[in-house]
């Protein structure tokens, strides 16, 4: 079951047919100090998704907080950061079937 929801495996399987609305980055902000990151846990390895990314042409920003954990702290801290980046690409998303079927 891990393997259907494990993110760098699904970005992979885009590999070659990455979709052409996909413009923007994907988001992720990750604390260097989680325990998820690099600590007994240690599975969200994000190097790896970027890896996966980059081979299926998939656009992704992954961005280091420094000293962050998996806090409310964190979340509190970059909320604003993903809200305004997503409220941005709903403002400039395709309004029809026309703009989403992109140029002829």
């Amino acid at each position: 079951a891990g393997e259907a929801h494990d993110a760098s495996l699904l970005a992979r399987g885009f590999a070659g047919r990455a979709p052409p609305t996909l413009h923007r980055p994907i988001l992720i902000d990750q604390g260097t100090a989680d325990d998820f990151l690099s600590g007994p846990v240690n599975q969200l390895m994000p190097a790896e998704f970027e890896a996966a990314c980059s081979h299926a042409g998939i656009p992704c920003d992954v961005r280091m907080q420094e000293g962050y954990d998996h806090s409310y702290h964190f979340i509190a801290s970059f909320i604003d950061d993903h809200i305004n980046y997503h409220a941005d690409a709903l403002h400039h998303a395709p309004r029809g079937p026309e703009e989403r079927r992109g140029p002829v």
